[in-house]
């Protein structure tokens, strides 16, 4: 009877660890799941004209993963016309605990900020625009260094909401349109051949102002040049999140670098968990490292504009 009943307390127990594992597996999904849909809502809407700015790539912490203009409307507007920005970066949001430690420090995660643009324009925007052309003949920027662009339309760090607390880290990549044409890319290399690659610093056109005279050329990111947008999650579930504090969060999230062109999120960043399970010097205690997961979704952009 004794070693019956140990047998059945083994079994319990494994069985019971294999569930946590599971739901734990199932949450982790669950929070990539929700960040790809709502990026995926957005970039279904995305306006695509020559005159309407697209801002996206992979800055330093806190800068925006994705800024462009979306036919949906926002809290607070009057129409079916919004900025939409998404960041990865800590956020003191009172009513979400998940993104925050035991100390009460944010943790970084996945936000994002819906500005909505309203039919009237407020007289606070001044000789200001968020699509057009500007005196000079070159498209608004989505840029403060844009004097043009509305500056109250540009999310501060107040307007952003918590989208996903399990959310580590995010990359942007960009698929090149195969048109065998050469490509500039914003850090300065260059591609002689466009040929459908996965690239992670997004390809740029540059247009040379009409007035004044001798004005250096802008550059702006090319959106027809790209057959689709990459986006790679690093995601933990919430019970794991709990165990984190808001340093080791962010060293872990430092951990997950921009992959290499022509590599894609899943298969640049699955070493690097591996690594971090085998290194009793990582960052966030073994079970959490242990309970990191990775994804990657593909939005096809269609490139006529």
């Amino acid at each position: 009877m004794s070693v019956l009943g140990m047998l059945i307390v083994q079994m319990i127990s494994a069985t019971g660890s294999t569930s946590r594992m599971s739901n734990r597996l199932v949450d982790a999904a669950a929070q990539a799941r929700l960040a790809f849909d709502r990026i995926g809502l957005d970039l279904g809407t995305l306006v695509k004209r020559d005159d309407a700015d697209f801002v996206a790539g992979n800055s330093a912490a806190g800068g925006d993963a994705l800024r462009f203009l979306t036919e949906l409307a926002s809290q607070g507007g009057d129409r079916k016309l919004s900025l939409v920005a998404y960041r990865l970066a800590p956020h003191p949001d009172p009513a979400n605990k998940d993104n925050t430690d035991a100390s009460g420090t944010s943790r970084v995660c996945l936000l994002r900020a819906g500005m909505p643009i309203p039919w009237v324009r407020p007289p606070a925007w001044g000789n200001t625009a968020f699509m057009g052309l500007r005196s000079d003949g070159l498209p608004v920027q989505l840029s403060a260094s844009d004097p043009i662009f509305a500056a109250a339309l540009l999310p501060a760090a107040a307007n952003f909401d918590v989208l996903t607390p399990g959310v580590l880290q995010v990359v942007v990549g960009f698929q090149l349109y195969p048109d065998n044409q050469p490509v500039t890319c914003t850090d300065g290399t260059s591609l002689s051949h466009a040929l459908g690659q996965i690239i992670y610093s997004p390809p740029v056109r540059s247009l040379t102002p009409s007035a004044p005279s001798g004005a250096p050329p802008v550059n702006y990111l090319d959106l027809s040049r790209i057959s689709a947008i990459v986006v790679g999650l690093v995601t933990v579930d919430l019970d794991s999140l709990k165990l984190l504090n808001a340093g080791d969060a962010a060293a872990l999230s430092g951990k997950f670098t921009i992959p290499v062109a022509g590599t894609m999120p899943v298969a640049a960043w699955t070493p690097v968990i591996n690594n971090l399970i085998a290194n009793s010097s990582a960052p966030g205690i073994l079970p959490v490292r242990q309970s990191l997961r990775v994804y990657q979704r593909v939005y096809p952009i269609n490139p006529s504009l």
